[in-house]
């Protein structure tokens, strides 16, 4: 269960934020979740229900909507029995819908954010997918075999590897930039559990990484000098390319070009004075 309580913390902690977020707008808040296999979808829902609790008292007439898409009846009545036991939300206050099928439910005039479980099955499919990106502003959350998320311009993936070298796949994508932004932040402020590891699905390496809020950045500075091996960039540039590129944060591309400038490794123009975002770094 290891993955499962990185991810529900992940989950709970993006999910806090987004919601603070979105109440901020006259539209109502739904949390969808398409859970492929009966594995964990009831304990996912909790925790987003129970994020959802903490926020009632200020959703201000709007609805908060949980829907869930379940692989089977019987899944579907766990999650409902474990989010009206559980969950701390009195009736009536949060709007659930628990079904059994494959179709993610999209509740019209809301702020949506999906989450698709698919741990041991088969990737989303490609009508989910649509489905989804068709949706404007809406975010998502994906747990299980890398997905092809091109239609989010702002989209991010990392391996979680457990000690005995199993891993898994979390991948999140957004119309925002600032959206991203706020996911790193909350991935690496995770708590460290047991065993638990972080790995960029792009480093050719597959250095393993302590959950951090300063993590090691050897697999940056790497590809920071593989991606500039294809041009100068700005140092705009480089933070903006490592929040799709890179499982690291833009502020973490500070630090790892400030490293290699003073190794030699990366020249900047101009030569002096504190790095901005118009300053232009390339290879030595």
């Amino acid at each position: 269960m290891a993955h499962a309580d990185v991810v529900h913390e992940l989950l709970v902690r993006y999910l806090d934020a987004w919601t603070a977020r979105v109440l901020h707008s006259p539209r109502s808040v739904a949390y969808t979740q398409v859970s492929a296999s009966a594995y964990d979808a009831a304990g996912a829902a909790l925790a987003a229900a129970r994020v959802f609790a903490e926020f009632a008292d200020r959703a201000r007439g709007r609805t908060l909507a949980l829907d869930v898409a379940c692989p089977d009846e019987a899944t579907a009545e766990r999650v409902r029995g474990a989010v009206a036991a559980e969950s701390g939300i009195a009736p009536g206050v949060v709007r659930l819908t628990v079904t059994a099928g494959p179709s993610p439910v999209l509740m019209e005039s809301a702020s949506v954010f999906a989450y698709l479980d698919h741990h041991g099955e088969e990737p989303p499919t490609a009508a989910t997918l649509g489905t989804l990106a068709g949706r404007r502003g809406l975010e998502v959350l994906v747990r299980g075999p890398a997905v092809a998320l091109d239609a989010w311009p702002w989209r991010a993936a990392v391996e979680l590897v457990a000690r005995d070298a199993s891993a898994e796949t979390v991948s999140f994508a957004a119309g925002d930039e600032r959206a991203l932004a706020v996911f790193k932040d909350e991935l690496w402020a995770l708590d460290e559990y047991a065993g638990i590891r972080y790995r960029d699905p792009g480093d050719a390496e597959g250095t393993l990484l302590d959950i951090s809020l300063r993590p090691a950045l050897g697999p940056l500075r790497r590809a920071v000098c593989g991606h500039l091996g294809g041009g100068a960039r700005t140092l705009a540039q480089l933070r903006a390319w490592a929040l799709t590129g890179t499982i690291y944060r833009a502020d973490d591309v500070t630090r790892a070009v400030t490293e290699l400038h003073h190794s030699g490794a990366v020249l900047r123009q101009p030569v002096g004075g504190r790095l901005t975002a118009a300053t232009m770094l390339s290879l030595a």
